[in-house]
């Protein structure tokens, strides 16, 4: 926790959880797995959930401003990554209610491949150089459609773990 006292002698208060102290509003069973798997390998440090609170001059009580929850999940590859961020801001009583980010799916290398953001924008991302670097981003479209485009996911793998793709990849 961080307390900032601002110019108008308010003070702003910022809270970070991470595995081992977040609890709360992210209890979904995936989610509860995937904090389990990211405390077993030592992971402490991605940030679970963050808010910021403000106490104005005069008042008792902190109110909440904003609040931020990264919802993490164990994926086919066995390992734990970042599945869907959401976030409320003040007077907004249901804390769920806007999801900003939600990554459906991750190649061999934990590298996203598929991501939804403000639940309407879908896109993309093919990837190569052994998992570094992606070679394409589409917009629009469902990653098993691109599965099939680019004949199936094994081609898809094998293009990831390239260390440097030829031009007919």
């Amino acid at each position: 926790q961080i307390d900032i006292s601002t110019s108008d002698n308010s003070i702003k208060r910022q809270i970070l959880k991470y595995p081992l102290d977040a609890s709360g509003f992210l209890t979904s069973s995936e989610h509860t797995s995937a904090k389990d798997v990211l405390i077993g390998q030592w992971n402490i440090t991605p940030v679970l959930e963050e808010e910021l609170w403000i106490k104005k001059e005069g008042n008792q009580t902190f109110q909440p401003l904003f609040g931020t929850y990264n919802k993490y999940k164990v994926f086919e590859n066995g390992l734990p990554a970042l599945y869907e961020q959401l976030s409320h801001k003040k007077g907004n009583a249901a804390f769920r209610e806007k999801s900003n980010l939600i990554i459906n799916n991750r190649d061999v290398f934990n590298n996203p491949v598929e991501v939804i953001s403000n639940k309407y924008n879908s896109y993309c991302y093919i990837w190569s150089y052994n998992g570094q670097y992606p070679i394409a981003f589409i917009k629009n479209i469902n990653y098993n459609h691109v599965i099939q485009a680019l004949g199936g996911k094994s081609f898809i793998d094998a293009l990831a773990a390239k260390s440097e793709p030829t031009e007919q990849d």
